[in-house]
């Protein structure tokens, strides 16, 4: 998986591009081509396009008459869900015309060794067959946000996972790192400090400090690599490269899966008053991945690291 900067640099800098794919040369010279797969995500891709997307009106009215249960919640995220994806599939900026006039603007940008790299990324996302990939994972980081008071978020947000466990068994990924960062952003903080110190406490918040509006890509990539990318009936561990800060690529990584184990012990709670088989369907063991972080010139500045290392690390 590459992240929204190091794509732009490596499809576009013929000086960045040589380094890199040196790395890459190395890294991939024993697995067979057919069985390489270069992943850009469908926010990354709108992201690096330059195409921004207006967000769904909030339901207001019915957040305020929803109970505060696991079976009104289900229900909240089925609709929420819905209502965004067809939102999305109606807007102006999504259209099929817009998106092939975007990607032929970037490609006056793409350098030429770079070019089959970038046609396997914006081949994916600019076929009409599969737009509604966009519109899904839109939809998703929608009904991840919606502001609640946290009686009846602490049901909506787990709800969210059951949601997304018909979509996984459909083939389809769900990016849930809000639902992660919404419970690191609930939990008490005296208890964080107690935890963590002060100074470590405030560094880790700042690390899960998501701005509402962007910074998607490198929480893509957190989801990803903790959690794995489906493919079929399975998870598929992910290799990311990314020019993102290490430490706070790192602080987020040991925060999500974290929050992931909190997830699965509210799964199991949640088992024991819905349909078991629903529940049952969600996968609780996640491919973890790996991730290689690169300077702005190409040189890897640290990794390759797996994840399961990282989680090894003591925090400092």
């Amino acid at each position: 998986m590459f992240d929204t900067n190091f794509f732009r640099k490596f499809v576009e800098d013929p000086a960045f591009f040589k380094l890199t794919n040196d790395h890459l040369n190395i890294r991939y010279k024993d697995v067979p081509r057919a069985e390489m797969a270069l992943f850009v995500s469908p926010v990354a891709f709108l992201e690096y396009l330059g195409i921004t997307v207006p967000p769904p009106p909030v339901p207001v009215d019915l957040i305020k008459r929803v109970k505060p249960d696991f079976d009104a919640m289900t229900e909240l995220a089925q609709t929420v869900y819905s209502d965004a994806f067809n939102f999305f599939s109606n807007e102006p900026s999504l259209s099929e015309a817009r998106i092939k006039s975007e990607v032929a603007k970037r490609k006056n940008y793409v350098c030429t060794p770079g070019l089959k790299y970038w046609e396997i990324a914006v081949s994916r996302y600019s076929k009409p067959e599969n737009i509604e990939v966009i519109y899904h994972s839109l939809a998703v980081e929608f009904f991840q946000k919606l502001p609640m008071k946290k009686d009846k978020a602490s049901f909506y947000h787990p709800t969210l996972w059951i949601n997304a466990s018909a979509r996984i068994a459909q083939g389809m990924d769900v990016c849930l790192f809000r639902t992660i960062q919404w419970r690191w952003s609930v939990d008490p903080q005296g208890q964080k400090i107690r935890q963590f110190g002060r100074d470590l406490m405030r560094r880790l918040s700042k690390s899960m400090g998501v701005r509402t509006h962007d910074d998607f890509l490198d929480a893509e990539l957190v989801h990803y690599i903790c959690f794995g990318k489906v493919e079929g009936s399975s998870l598929k561990p992910v290799h990311a490269f990314t020019c993102d800060p290490i430490p706070t690529v790192k602080d987020r990584i040991r925060l999500f899966s974290e929050g992931l184990k909190k997830i699965v012990d509210e799964l199991n709670t949640v088992a024991a008053s819905m349909d078991a088989q629903v529940v049952q369907k969600f996968p609780l063991h996640f491919a973890l991945g790996s991730i290689t972080f690169f300077d702005d010139i190409g040189n890897i500045s640290c990794g390759p690291e797996e994840v399961s290392n990282i989680l090894t690390q003591a925090l400092s």
